[in-house]
């Protein structure tokens, strides 16, 4: 054993054991294949244990695996020799790498194929960018930090990141470790926070997913298993691939492969040094580059700085490529142990700080103000109380039932319950990137002040635009596309209901209204005190009366606003024309 506690140099003959070797001896911890499922069963089960502790936080899961193998390492456990010798002899180790290389190759398998790669081609300008300017800037910055310790290392290398002999192929890991995100990981955690179908979700996991396609070209030979997964068609085979497979590999085969890189972690001997202090400073510098970059790219894009800040945030979360380089570095012997233990040290803590960061800086629950609006507070007392009710099994629905008596609904204030029967997805919080229409920010809700008249032409000439694009389309096709205009000539809107009642004479199967969420217009002001419905808007409302008389379906397509400072005024201007709060 080496003065690190890391390095093993042993010798032993190579043996083949037969499938019924197991009964023929007195010990059966002497064999491989026992000792080798205590060691995943151990694994499993503290990785769960730390998993629990730091639910907190809503840490990753590849943290909680890695303090799992942490907690077996030398450093730890090797004072206690028996045990030690009993979970991680020579040969023990040998078979669980073994196991744990395999697990790996899966699991990048895993990783390209629940990757769409049409993202990766047709990726749009802001998400290459946020890639590029992260793996760029990652790689500058991480050189020119090392250069300068360089330097100011002292005669007796009181602190050196990076060996001497071979400092061209240590700067080359390091950068590549800088530069990685973690798809899977970052995934996961946008999955936790609630955050993985906003639009900062979308623009963190498409820069995650390229910056994941640009690092691994020429990296290892594991890249391989990457790049078949990515090359196979998606469809029912990639579907069944990853539900027969994603479980066993995700919950059995990883877990090992990330305890053996937390058994290498030997923190005394890290904390040793006499530059212990310089060397936490290095490890939070090395969290800046990629948060910096984002920044920079967004403020380019108009993009909010708190947005920009998230996504930089997301980029430092790593994952199984990181782990990858390191152990290739330290295989190779590029890295010596302290400089193997600062880069470990700090992907641990940039995966750990991300998401209480992110829940602490971007809350979208907040953002959505208009959500207020619906409360039971806002309703009258004789209008309908909507209530959806999400069932998994029988004790789920029991539960409701009583939940539901316990309303005391009556003719008078009665409740609409519409149930929703939940099923459970294990081990899918990886979604892949949907790619969405080039158009999809048509509309915006702007606030009108002294200096937005410059948005509010813009607008409206984006909304001309597509209205002329909509009428040729009509005038080419009479027979399936009908465009008309009907102008309301009064103030009050009582004409509506009548252009309505006219509308529909041919009788049409559904109607698609969209609701905004700007300035009431003056027309709408009389008759949204007769809403029955106030959240379907005016036309909604009329549209799905009763007393309008047609038996065809009705979309209502809410618009919801995003900002804090609109959403409460808007907040306060419909608290003084509507509905009397009881």
């Amino acid at each position: 054993m080496a003065e690190d506690g890391l390095s093993i140099l042993a010798c032993y003959n190579v043996t083949f054991s037969s499938t019924n070797d197991i009964w023929m001896t007195d010990d059966v911890m002497v064999k491989r294949v026992p000792l080798l499922c205590l060691q995943i069963a151990y694994d499993l089960l503290v990785s769960r244990f730390f998993y629990f502790i730091l639910k907190p936080i809503r840490a990753p899961l590849i943290v909680a695996q890695i303090l799992a193998g942490f907690s077996v390492s030398p450093t730890l456990l090797g004072n206690f020799k028996p045990i030690f010798n009993l979970f991680y002899d020579q040969q023990g180790i040998l078979a669980i790498e073994t196991f744990a290389n395999l697990g790996i190759l899966y699991y990048v398998f895993l990783s390209g194929l629940e990757m769409n790669s049409d993202v990766i081609l047709r990726s749009r300008k802001k998400g290459t960018s946020i890639a590029v300017a992260g793996i760029v800037t990652s790689m500058l910055l991480g050189v020119g930090l090392l250069t300068v310790q360089h330097k100011l290392e002292d005669e007796n290398d009181a602190f050196s990141l990076t060996p001497k002999e071979n400092h061209k192929e240590s700067y080359l890991f390091y950068c590549l470790a800088l530069s990685v995100t973690g798809f899977p990981v970052l995934a996961r955690i946008l999955a936790k926070l609630k955050l993985l179908y906003t639009k900062l979700g979308k623009d963190a996991l498409t820069a995650a997913m390229l910056t994941d396609a640009y690092d691994c070209l020429g990296t290892h030979p594991i890249v391989g298993a990457f790049v078949f997964g990515l090359i196979l068609p998606h469809g029912k085979f990639a579907d069944m691939v990853m539900e027969m497979s994603d479980d066993f590999v995700s919950g059995i085969l990883c877990p090992v492969f990330f305890a053996g890189f937390g058994f290498r972690l030997n923190l005394p001997f890290l904390f040793q040094q006499r530059s212990a202090g310089l060397m936490m400073v290095v490890v939070v510098l090395l969290c800046i580059p990629k948060v910096l970059s984002s920044l920079i790219v967004t403020f380019f894009f108009g993009i909010p700085a708190r947005d920009g800040l998230a996504i930089g945030l997301l980029l430092n979360t790593k994952g199984v490529m990181a782990v990858i380089l390191l152990n290739v570095a330290w295989d190779k012997k590029i890295l010596d142990p302290y400089c193997f233990m600062v880069m470990m040290l700090a992907i641990v803590l940039m995966t750990v700080i991300v998401s209480p960061l992110i829940s602490a800086i971007y809350q979208p629950k907040f953002r959505f103000m208009q959500s207020q609006l619906k409360t039971m507070e806002k309703l009258r007392f004789d209008m309908e109380l909507l209530v959806v009710a999400c069932v998994h099994n029988t004790k789920h629905a029991n539960s409701m039932i009583h939940v539901l008596e316990a309303t005391n609904a009556t003719r008078v204030s009665p409740i609409h319950v519409s149930v929703l029967h939940l099923v459970e997805l294990t081990r899918h919080g990886t979604a892949i990137l949907v790619s969405q229409m080039d158009h999809s920010d048509s509309t915006v809700g702007t606030e009108t002040t002294n200096y937005g008249s410059q948005s509010d032409v813009m607008q409206k000439e984006l909304d001309e635009e597509y209205l002329i694009s909509f009428r040729h389309k009509a005038v080419n096709n009479n027979d399936s596309i009908v465009y008309s205009e009907k102008e309301v000539q009064s103030d009050t809107g009582e004409e509506i209901p009548t252009l309505l009642n006219e509308i529909d004479k041919p009788g049409y199967d559904l109607y698609i209204v969209g609701q905004g969420s700007g300035k009431d217009m003056k027309i709408f002001s009389s008759l949204f005190e007769w809403c029955d419905h106030p959240e379907l808007g005016v036309v909604g409302d009329i549209l799905a009366s009763t007393s309008f008389g047609s038996q065809s379906s009705v979309l209502i397509v809410q618009q919801y606003t995003v900002g804090r400072k609109t959403a409460v005024k808007q907040c306060h201007r419909k608290s003084k024309t509507g509905p009397e709060i009881l």
